[in-house]
Formats: structure tokens, C-alpha cells, sequence
């Protein structure tokens, strides 16, 4: 199914600011997946070369920057050590093209993370 509808509208409830951000990630997320679609474990974790980048690396690295972005720099919130770890976080140097690899596990895992920090986001919006 394509989507028809490429605009996103602002949660009438918010600040139109912050409507809107919180519109464009989900619109964003729900445009990604629909692009990535089914995938297997083995296509979650397949790199194209040592330290390649990976469909579940960048799934992780997609959260992690959210988490990092939204709830570390601007609401000041502290990291949770497990979810550094979870996300490899550290691991990751995207500017350096070098992605750790990721953990075997359903795509489901992975939309579960982002989920997780997402759910997180929209409870940071009074």
C-alpha cells in the first residue's frame, strides 16, 4: 500500500512547534518501515562488508539518535547505561563507516526499541 498523503498535520493540542515535530517522527518512522517491509533476521543483521553498515544497525542508530537527540540534549535527561549498550551507541561511528554488528533478532525487536524511545518522546511533550 503507498501512502498518498505526504503532508503531516500538527497535533491541534500542542504547540504547533512541537505538534509538528512530534508529527514528522512518527510520519517518518511510519514511512520507513512501510519501505523496509518484511524483513528476516538474516536481512536485519547482513553487512556488505566488515564494520558495513546493516538495516538492524541503522534501525538502532535511528533511535539511538532520537533518544540522544531529544532526550539527552534537549530535555536534559541522563542516558540509561543498558540502553546505551542495547542501541550500540558506542559502538557506532557513523561518520567513520564503521557499525558494529547487530543483534540476531526479529525485526520486531527493532521496531520494539524504537517504540520504546519514541512512546518516551511523546511523554516529554506537556
Amino acid at each position: 500500500m503507498h501512502r498518498t498523503r505526504f503532508d503531516v498535520a500538527p497535533d491541534p493540542d500542542l504547540d504547533p512547534q512541537l505538534g509538528l515535530l512530534l508529527a514528522m517522527l512518527d510520519d517518518g518512522t511510519a514511512e520507513w518501515l512501510e519501505e523496509l517491509g518484511p524483513a528476516s533476521e538474516d536481512d536485519i543483521v547482513w553487512q556488505p562488508h566488515p564494520h558495513g553498515h546493516s538495516v538492524g544497525g541503522v534501525m538502532l542508530h535511528i533511535v539511538d539518535v532520537e533518544a540522544h537527540s531529544l532526550h539527552h540534549v534537549a530535555a536534559g535527561r541522563p542516558r540509561d547505561p543498558q540502553e546505551l549498550k542495547t542501541l550500540l551507541s558506542e559502538e557506532t561511528d557513523q561518520d567513520g563507516g564503521r557499525w558494529p554488528a547487530p543483534p540476531r533478532r526479529p525485526s520486531a525487536w527493532y521496531v520494539a526499541q524504537h517504540a520504546a524511545v519514541s512512546q518516551r518522546t511523546h511523554a516529554l511533550v506537556p
